[in-house]
């Protein structure tokens, strides 16, 4: 199992105690590469808790493109053979979903802990979140959208009610994630195009106000550094984004990766012109 993953991915660091774990456990059933990017000494700072195997280095993104992974954390099953054993999934839950049903052992529920939205882990041990911690639906396309009240880098809540009205795109960002910083120009653009008829755009960040505020977005910026609306949405990296319609409704499939991202907003930009 090839597992893409950047350092500084929020989701992809609370995943490494549940990847160490599986390659002491399972290594007789599936062998399984971290391929990450970023220095040596970023890597080792994320790696070093947890006693990770085979963690590889791209140059920059050039095996993560060559699989389709545009964002973190993804992975994919490749066979003895050399072939592609399984669709490309991106997501922490997703991720334990395909391991489990690769080793066959039961697939774990996905969890959600208020504490700090990493899909039930704790972000300290690896261990999945208590029975008692409530396990709460992923909203699907044409259902209500999970409302939410956020800190704008201001400090002024922000609500998902406040844009009823408009079709609105919800962005799912971290400045310190590689993959957003490459498309970050490309979503500038898309701010610079957009009209009354254009979906408004809400980035939903973690890190820092001063890292946020370095990324020049004149859209709204608002923080969650749990990740944990992004869990509700089935956002298991970043980036990833999703379209809420103008009703409060989900109105796609989430998008994960600046290709993705992107063709959901040249395609909602199509609808508003038809309309």
């Amino acid at each position: 199992m090839l597992v893409f993953s950047d350092p500084g991915c929020g989701p992809c660091t609370a995943l490494l105690p549940d990847l160490a774990r599986w390659q002491r456990e399972y290594k007789s059933k599936l062998q399984i590469a971290l391929i990450s990017r970023d220095t040596p000494e970023a890597n080792r700072a994320k790696l070093a808790e947890n006693h990770l195997e085979n963690v590889l280095l791209q140059k920059d993104r050039e095996v993560s493109t060559s699989y389709e992974a545009h964002g973190t954390p993804m992975a994919v099953i490749v066979n003895t053979d050399g072939t592609i054993g399984s669709s490309l999934v991106g997501g922490s839950d997703a991720i334990a979903a395909l391991f489990a049903t690769t080793v066959g052992v039961p697939v774990p529920k996905p969890a959600f802990n208020p504490n700090n939205g990493h899909n039930g882990h704790n972000g300290h041990n690896g261990h999945h979140a208590p029975a008692q911690q409530p396990v709460l639906p992923v909203a699907k396309r044409g259902e209500l959208a999970p409302l939410f009240e956020l800190p704008d880098l201001d400090g002024k809540t922000v609500r998902l009610a406040d844009f009823k009205g408009s079709e609105t795109l919800l962005l799912f960002w971290n400045p310190n994630c590689g993959y957003c910083t490459n498309m970050l120009d490309d979503i500038k653009r898309l701010e610079m195009q957009q009209t009354k008829r254009l979906p408004k755009l809400v980035v939903i960040s973690t890190g820092t106000i001063e890292a946020n505020r370095a990324q020049g977005f004149k859209s709204t910026i608002v923080l969650n550094q749990g990740f944990n609306v992004a869990s509700l949405y089935g956002a298991g990296g970043t980036p990833s984004a999703v379209l809420v319609s103008a009703d409060g409704k989900v109105a796609s499939e989430l998008a994960v990766g600046a290709q993705a991202i992107l063709a959901l907003a040249g395609a909602a930009q199509v609808e508003a012109a038809v309309a």
